[in-house]
């Protein structure tokens, strides 16, 4: 589960996740299911910092990549009923927080299993990051799939936050 979890995050520029044993990233700290890594991409040794958790079969990663001017959130899971390039309606809600709105697009892990991947502006970063660690659960909705909500707890992101903003700062 372990090797799934590093596989899964770490992110080619193009969206395309590479196997584990390219994997080039470290463990910076972990608190409850959350943990932050940092490092670089095997192709073009991008560099990248993320925080992630795999709750059961559902994987959530929000991974910055050095130059970009978006972050990118990924989830991931068998049950997930998404074909690659499908674009699905989605709402994420940090406890009663207002909604935040995304039209995530399907692809597939190295592994097979299914995935959405969306994209923010990093000027976002700041408030999403800021509900993500002042909250106790992350509620996904997903409009037009066949699916029940996503409830991921946040237990433990307060504790990571400053780790991950250290290690986002040091992006070029």
């Amino acid at each position: 589960m372990r090797k799934w979890m590093i596989a899964v995050v770490v992110l080619l520029a193009t969206g395309f996740v590479v196997p584990a044993a390219w994997a080039q990233t470290t463990i910076l700290a972990r608190s409850g299911v959350w943990e932050v890594f940092e490092g670089k991409t095997d192709q073009g040794g991008r560099d990248v910092c993320g925080i992630a958790a795999q709750v059961g079969e559902r994987y959530f990663g929000l991974k910055l990549f050095g130059g970009n001017e978006t972050f990118s959130i990924q989830l991931g899971g068998r049950g997930l009923p998404v074909e690659k390039g499908q674009k699905v309606d989605m709402t994420l809600r940090f406890d009663a927080n207002a909604l935040w709105r995304s039209a995530p697009i399907g692809f597939r892990f190295s592994d097979g299993d299914p995935g959405l991947e969306t994209k923010i502006h990093r000027s976002e970063l700041e408030k999403f990051f800021s509900e993500f660690r002042n909250s106790n659960e992350l509620r996904l909705q997903f409009s037009n799939l066949n699916t029940v909500d996503w409830v991921l707890p946040l237990n433990g992101t307060n504790a990571l936050g400053r780790t991950f903003q250290i290690c986002s700062g040091r992006l070029p």
